[in-house]
């Protein structure tokens, strides 16, 4: 019986870490503006839709843009181009999207290559959609004022008097993102709450409360077992 405990002692805290594993995965600090309350326009001819920010981190590799379908059949192709700065004339890269692809007011992720030395270096993206036409084309969702203070909303490389929607992500490991989740949880606290030490402490504990649970939930059950048996061989 004891042997049955440890094993779903084990399946139980295998199960609570991979919750937990997916939770700060899930939760791993995106960055930029995650408001997107209207639209500067349609993506079409040479109109682009930029936007500057500062990556906190290394080996940036992805952003994401909240682009709006607006019910046409979007049968188009729109590009992201990634440069140093907003007057730069050569692309860091480049990520194609399908617009057919696009859901109505859906995060659409452009993915490339990490960035290593990414961190504390700050950026410029713009979108276009040269084939796009009136009626056939996507909106770029975005915000008016300052929500996102590290940059600047731009139409044609123009100052825009707000912000894209987009967020930007880093590749990162289970610990770093350990780290940033605590990081955030911790912000602004004060005293203990302030430490991200106390929360990895705080987990560990809740965890370790569960799996106790679990072995004395086990053991009650086997007790439960053995009596049954017993009373079956009198």
């Amino acid at each position: 019986m004891a042997a049955h405990r440890a094993q779903l002692l084990v399946l139980g805290l295998l199960i609570i870490g991979l919750a937990v594993s997916a939770w700060i995965i899930s939760n791993a600090p995106a960055e930029g503006n995650h408001f997107g309350v209207g639209s500067p326009g349609e993506l079409v001819g040479d109109v682009q839709f930029g936007q500057t920010f500062v990556a906190a981190y290394p080996d940036l590799y992805r952003i994401d843009v909240m682009l709006s379908a607006d019910g046409g059949p979007n049968t188009h192709r729109v590009i992201l181009h990634l440069r140093q700065a907003v007057n730069d004339q050569a692309d860091i890269l480049s990520v194609p999207l399908d617009a057919a692809a696009v859901k109505e007011g859906a995060w659409q992720s452009f993915t490339f290559p990490p960035i290593p030395d990414s961190a504390g270096r700050s950026f410029y993206f713009y979108l276009e959609a040269p084939a796009a036409q009136p009626g056939d084309a996507l909106s770029v969702m975005g915000s008016e004022g300052d929500p996102y203070r590290w940059g600047q909303g731009f139409i044609n490389r123009h100052p825009a008097p707000g912000d894209m929607t987009f967020r930007v992500y880093y590749q990162m490991g289970l610990a770093q993102k350990i780290g940033l989740v605590t990081a955030r949880l911790a912000a602004n606290k004060p005293f203990i709450w302030g430490q991200g030490g106390f929360y990895l402490v705080l987990a560990v504990g809740y965890i370790l409360l569960l799996g106790a649970l679990l072995w004395k939930t086990s053991a009650a059950q086997s007790l439960t077992g053995e009596d049954h048996s017993h009373d079956n061989t009198r």
